[in-house]
């Protein structure tokens, strides 16, 4: 893919987590987390390739956005997991 395309990917993730935090919109916030993690986990699989193909050379880069697309999904499961305990306590009173 164009370099151009993964930078649209990114602000389009950036911008739908900023807007779900600021509005308080929680499932925004989620699937902007998830679009996130997807592009994170594209590009580590893309680069891992790379990698292997060169022989092994350059393997911190693609660790670094596995590590990003890991958080970024770890984020978006606790704040899935936080809003489902919110509603639950809310229909339980």
């Amino acid at each position: 893919m164009p370099l151009q395309l993964w930078s649209v990917l990114f602000l389009a993730a950036g911008i739908t987590v900023a807007a779900g935090f600021l509005g308080r919109w929680p499932n925004i916030t989620i699937a902007g987390l998830h679009v996130m993690r997807c592009t994170y986990a594209a590009l580590a699989i893309g680069l891992i390739v790379k990698c292997v193909e060169r022989g092994g050379d350059g393997f911190r880069t693609p660790m670094m956005f596995a590590i990003f697309a890991a958080t970024c999904w770890s984020a978006a499961l606790g704040y899935l997991n936080q809003t489902r305990t919110e509603r639950a306590l809310k229909a339980a009173s």
